[in-house]
């Protein structure tokens, strides 16, 4: 048998040593999210999305009011294409929106901040481009539907 191993730990070089967390310098608002109570930084960030829900579902019942006024039919084939369009849109919508939050989060956790602006910035015009191209497949803004 051979002798038992002893592992002997040598310091790391000063250039591959990790500095510890005081170190680092965070932007402020960063620093509030890590240093800051749980419960207040959640409620912070979930507001925004709590609005936009509250929002949509908001406009969905009364674009569902407004067609149930046109008579069952019309509702009748918005009920009927309603899944495969809810489908296509978080489909793309996911997409987008996923890859462009992961970028972004890369961006700033490798510390380039420049980097996460210019791909936020990105992401935006990307948006206003595609609901552009909505607006004008459906004939433009404030175009009335045909009976």
């Amino acid at each position: 048998m051979s002798a038992p191993s002893v592992a002997v730990c040598e310091p790391l070089p000063a250039a591959m040593a990790v500095s510890p967390p005081d170190k680092i310098r965070y932007h402020p608002r960063t620093r509030a999210l890590i240093e800051g109570p749980i419960s207040p930084a959640l409620l912070r960030l979930a507001a925004p999305n709590t609005l936009v829900t509250f929002a949509q579902a908001s406009v969905g019942l009364l674009e569902t009011h407004f067609v149930g006024k046109l008579g069952t039919d019309p509702l009748a084939g918005v009920a009927l294409v309603f899944p495969v369009v809810m489908l296509m849109q978080m489909m793309s919508a996911g997409a987008m929106d996923g890859g462009t939050s992961s970028a972004i989060a890369r961006a700033l956790g490798a510390g380039r901040r420049a980097d996460a602006e210019a791909l936020a910035l990105h992401a935006l015009v990307i948006a206003g481009l595609r609901r552009f191209r909505s607006d004008q497949r459906r004939g433009g803004r404030g175009r009335r539907m045909a009976r």
